[in-house]
């Protein structure tokens, strides 16, 4: 089947993002790339007789271009050549001295950059990896071989110092993996050969095997500063869980003097006289708070029992990364998963020496796909299905409308619980809606306790027995 006609524009466009997860680095299944520590960039370019022109966005649709001005003048002379329009994949990274690939700070003197301003000293290049149309086709239902090789086909002479494919290993990350702890990078990104390309989605096609612990965190205040430090002393992290900013810590080491003031020249604007934090830290030193607009890139060693980082530094600020959207990323499994194979009960997800076992209580695909002759649902449950949908693509929070006048308010859809194979508490509800027909009989007029898990399924669990003070007015009690 040909590919489908490209529709739509760039700047409306959001890239697909990978789960973090643990796989095997010898199955036949995946491709392994580089985990490239730098910018997420998706970029058009116009054929030559639209003007030869090229632009660069962020996985949250803000433009780039002007950040990377050799970039786009790379760019710009590769589409005065072009034969037709292309959208790509890839990332924007700063270069080390040996034009190796260097970490995320490196860019730090590129997120205010203007059009007019003259570039930073530190070199920079795109890593291109994916490729979303080519000329009037839209490859993004094609699999990732199809794509890669369209890739590689439209960049097999335009490769440059400035544009470069990225490196591509299929079936086998072992090489890759011991230059990255040689190298020092992040870690690996696995994907599965036959996996489409999922506009705006975070799919467990996709794995971040990470080596270096690291994630963002809303920036919630800072701490005065002792000695003789300048500006701040830490500042003070979070993330959010169930719509609301939780404290995780604070850092105060990866910073230069130049950081600190360029830091604290964002912060003082944002000041505000109440913590943003639900659970308030009490630091060693004064605290002032600030509205939880900025996100910081941090690494780490571990998360502590009581939910706080270990060893945390900072590396830069993000502003490619909506603060709402950050929660805390599940915990990859510690060390190599071992093949297995299926046994009786465990229909799991197979590739070549490895068996993934479904997350118990889960339905298989099959299951999800009910025939004329099995569970009949009625309008109402499949709108629901569709509301729930909508709203984690909006973000996650938002408010079901169900039978009747009556409503209910769900958020942080988005959140995954179950990190392989990257399922949502948004899947999860949807799964209730559709076998709603069956599971509501079973449990009619039956007392129910809640066990929770707010970190996924493999953090820490509890029983609720009471209900909360929010109970909708459908829902019945008994004390």
């Amino acid at each position: 089947m040909p590919p489908k006609r490209w529709r739509g524009r760039i700047e409306d466009l959001r890239p697909m993002l990978a789960v973090l997860g643990d796989i095997p680095l010898d199955d036949k299944a995946y491709v392994y790339e580089p985990k490239y520590d730098g910018i997420r960039a998706l970029v058009g370019i116009d054929a030559a007789g639209r003007g030869g022109r090229a632009t660069l966005w962020s996985r949250l649709g803000n433009e780039k271009t002007s950040q990377f001005p050799e970039i786009a003048q790379a760019l710009d002379t590769f589409a005065r050549r072009a034969k037709r329009p292309l959208v790509l994949d890839g990332e924007l990274v700063a270069l080390d001295a040996k034009g190796e690939p260097a970490g995320f700070q490196q860019l730090q003197g590129r997120i205010h950059l203007t059009a007019n301003a003259p570039a930073p000293d530190a070199a920079v290049a795109l890593v291109l990896f994916d490729i979303l149309r080519d000329g009037d086709a839209d490859l993004r239902d094609l699999p990732l071989s199809e794509r890669r090789r369209a890739l590689e086909r439209v960049f097999a002479r335009a490769t440059t110092p400035r544009l470069r494919l990225s490196e591509y290993s299929p079936g086998n990350g072992t090489a890759l993996e011991a230059r990255a702890l040689q190298q020092g990078w992040e870690g690996l990104i696995a994907k599965r050969v036959d996996s489409c390309y999922r506009t705006a989605k975070r799919s467990p096609d996709w794995i971040k095997l990470k080596l270096v612990r690291s994630q963002e965190f809303v920036i919630g205040g800072w701490t005065e500063p002792r000695g003789a430090r300048s500006y701040f002393g830490a500042l003070l992290l979070g993330v959010y869980r169930d719509g609301a900013l939780e404290y995780v810590g604070h850092t105060g080491t990866g910073f230069d003097e130049r950081e600190l003031r360029r830091v604290s020249s964002l912060l003082k604007p944002l000041e505000i006289d109440r913590s943003p934090f639900e659970n308030r830290p009490r630091p060693n030193q004064p605290a002032h708070w600030v509205k939880p607009a900025l996100v910081a890139e941090v690494k780490f060693t571990e998360w502590t029992g009581d939910g706080k980082l270990r060893h945390p530094t900072y590396l830069g600020l993000r502003d490619d990364v909506e603060p709402t959207k950050v929660i805390r990323e599940p915990d990859p499994k510690r060390g190599r998963p071992e093949a297995k194979r299926a046994g009786k009960g465990d229909p799991g997800r197979t590739g070549p020496g490895r068996t993934w076992g479904r997350p118990s209580g889960l339905p298989t695909k099959a299951e999800l796909k009910f025939g004329p002759t099995s569970l009949k649902f009625g309008p109402a449950n499949l709108g629901i299905v569709e509301q729930l949908r909508e709203i984690e693509e909006r973000g996650g929070n938002g408010v079901l409308a169900l039978s009747g006048s009556e409503q209910l308010e769900v958020t942080n859809l988005r959140k995954v619980f179950w990190p392989v194979p990257g399922l949502t508490k948004g899947d999860l509800l949807r799964y209730y809606a559709r076998v709603a027909p069956v599971l509501l009989p079973v449990v009619a007029d039956r007392p129910l306790v809640m066990k929770r898990h707010p970190n996924g399924i493999s953090g820490k669990a509890f029983y609720q027995q009471r209900a909360p003070s929010s109970v909708p007015s459908y829902a019945r009690t008994q004390a």
